[in-house]
């Protein structure tokens, strides 16, 4: 019994040691992300924030959860920047060979 209960005393300490590590990191820098990657981020930011906008207005009052959602909201801007670049690079790269044809031989 006391092995139990020393078992899940360890893994409530590791589980928590994980979660403060997590807080403590971070969002990943969306430099550092492939575009799927951003894409998912986009996905999970935008429904957090719709859930936030449901709440009842007294509930969105909280201030922990006010700094929440405009840290994410700013988490989210910098989402849409990286994610506008890296598209209009592609395209830009899609583009070019198109907009200087080679020159034919007569």
């Amino acid at each position: 019994m006391e092995l139990l209960i020393v078992i899940i005393v360890i893994l409530l300490v590791v589980i928590g040691v994980i979660v403060a590590l997590g807080k403590a990191i971070g969002a990943p820098d969306p430099k550092a992300m492939s575009v799927a990657q951003i894409e998912y981020r986009l996905k999970t930011e935008f429904s957090w924030i719709k859930r936030y906008l449901r709440l009842p207005i007294e509930n969105q009052q909280y201030e922990s959860l006010r700094k929440k959602y405009r840290d994410k909201e700013k988490y989210l801007r910098e989402l849409v920047l990286e994610y506008n670049a890296r598209i209009q690079s592609v395209s830009g790269q899609q583009k070019s060979p198109s907009n200087n044809p080679s020159p034919r031989a007569p």
